[in-house]
């Protein structure tokens, strides 16, 4: 994916996966300390969210910022 001209990615080793419900996700764009991306865009399956349990997630690639 190219944003503005620059590639957009997250090495695996700086990285996880994590099902996470949008209200949960804003939280780490929010924060600025994260890269977050959605794994699969068109993904049709629901789960519960890992953080707040409540609300149905979808899975993000999450990398901390500061790792290299």
């Amino acid at each position: 994916m190219n944003t503005k001209g620059k590639k957009r990615y997250i090495p695996l080793e700086n990285g996880d996966i994590r099902t996470l419900c949008t209200r949960c996700a804003q939280k780490y764009y929010d924060s600025g300390d994260f890269h977050i991306l959605r794994v699969d865009p068109f993904q049709a399956t629901e789960e519960p969210c890992q953080i707040c349990r409540s609300i149905h997630g979808r899975d993000y690639m999450v990398g901390d910022k500061t790792k290299r």
